[in-house]
């Protein structure tokens, strides 16, 4: 996970670049995002959604990682 870049879970994860995902990730997060900004402020929503992903990517990552262990 060290190695991550900015937007490297796209690269590394390409099904997570989906439009099913992406607003299923809107859904999520914008309803947190009531509880912490402004109404209407989109910029916000969609840097939570960003955070998210990245949450998404790192759980795949372990994920992934403890499969490869216990094979």
């Amino acid at each position: 996970m060290a190695g991550a870049g900015f937007c490297s879970e796209y690269d590394e994860f390409p099904e997570l670049d989906d439009p099913d995902f992406e607003e299923l990730a809107y859904g999520r997060v914008s309803k947190l995002g009531k509880m912490t900004q402004p109404a209407g402020h989109p910029e916000a929503t969609w840097d939570m959604v960003e955070i998210w992903t990245d949450g998404v990517a790192a759980a795949l990552r372990v994920a992934r990682a403890r499969a490869q262990r216990s094979a």
